[in-house]
């Protein structure tokens, strides 16, 4: 690829050419391409979408890689469950196909005590579903139907990313999406606002927490008042 093509390349990529000094502009076009190699390499990294846009300009065999979806129902405050766990306010929509949104995943990720709350319900295993819990605490043996993670998630996660399948729905809870998004881990935020306003509980994202910046993919409004919006993480 010469230089001209790399430097194309990396405006499409809305990516910044290294800075040149008048001895580099004297240097061949091999170095100049060389240095713009450079440029990609150090940016990759705060751009997530690079990789895919190289593999396809290149004409390789792109990897599809698993997203990781933050999908939840929250109420109008803020929070996801209420004080001792209460998801009695969630509205079931009928406009909603909940059934062809679970068919989107064949995994989902839980904290402990999200994982506790589903299995006081009778829901610790889910048909068609690989559970996988977050916890430093549980023992494997003690639940053979999930699988327990204890250390070494971000090692985990990545396998899981990189093998075939659906997308990997994140469950649940807050203190689990917190870690991963500081892990930067999680691509989308789905959250079904719904029209109440619970006073207290357990929130999307519980302090501490950094700031991150989304980009709105889609919205949409329900008869209900319920309020789909889905965002992209940067």
């Amino acid at each position: 690829m010469t230089a001209v093509r790399m430097g194309s390349f990396l405006l499409r990529l809305k990516l910044r050419p290294p800075v040149r000094s008048q001895r580099d502009t004297n240097n061949k076009q091999g170095d100049n391409a060389g240095g713009l190699c450079c440029a990609l390499a150090r940016q990759i990294r705060d751009n997530r979408y690079v990789l895919r846009t190289l593999v396809q300009f290149w004409g390789m065999r792109e990897v599809a890689v698993r997203r990781i979806r933050y999908a939840v129902a929250m109420s109008l405050d803020g929070y996801i469950a209420g004080p001792n766990g209460e998801a009695d306010w969630i509205i079931m929509d009928p406009e909603i196909d909940f059934g062809a949104i679970v068919k989107e995943f064949d995994t989902v990720l839980v904290g402990r005590r999200t994982f506790e709350a589903l299995a006081r319900a009778g829901n610790a295993a889910m048909p068609g579903m690989k559970v996988i819990v977050f916890s430093r605490t549980l023992r494997q043996a003690h639940y053979p139907q999930v699988t327990i993670v204890s250390a070494n998630e971000e090692q985990v996660l990545a396998s899981l990313r990189a093998r075939q399948g659906n997308d990997i729905w994140l469950f649940g809870g807050g203190s689990l999406f917190r870690s991963l998004l500081e892990a930067g881990l999680v691509d989308t935020v789905e959250v079904a606002v719904i029209p109440i306003l619970l006073g207290g509980g357990i929130a999307l994202l519980p302090a501490p927490a950094g700031q991150k910046k989304l980009t709105l993919i889609s919205h949409k409004v329900y008869k209900t008042g319920i309020v789909s919006l889905v965002y992209a993480v940067k």
